[in-house]
């Protein structure tokens, strides 16, 4: 399959999902991007973080999965580290106990980031 057929199925993948018109947005304003940096010069340019908030059942694992693969294939950007993309689900942690989640989702990132990128290879 070509590069393009890939990227097309990726885009299509993310048409036939419901209920997630943010995230569309999105794949559409970087299809806009890729075309253009193809057909001219463009500087190196950063991607914002994102950050999409759904309920348990939501499709969470399938649009990391079609925007991971998107990004790669189009690509948009290089992935490095041991995995393109993490899922992290906050714990409910009671008001008077001590919360750790900022430092576990540190420990995820620092695990499986760039941090490693050297030991990956």
């Amino acid at each position: 399959m070509s590069r393009q057929e890939q990227i097309e199925v990726c885009l299509q993948n993310a048409r036939e999902l419901i209920g997630i018109e943010e995230f569309e947005e999105t794949l559409k304003s970087l299809e806009n991007y890729r075309i253009n940096k193809e057909r001219y010069v463009i500087n190196h340019v950063s991607l914002p973080n994102y950050i999409w908030v759904f309920e348990r059942g939501g499709g969470v694992s399938t649009c990391l999965d079609i925007f991971s693969k998107y990004l790669f294939e189009a690509k948009i950007m290089e992935f490095k580290g041991k995995i393109k993309y993490f899922e992290f689900i906050p714990n409910y942690v009671l008001p008077d106990f001590p919360n750790t989640e900022i430092t576990d989702i540190d420990n995820i990132i620092s695990d499986n980031g760039i941090a490693n990128y050297d030991k990956c290879g």
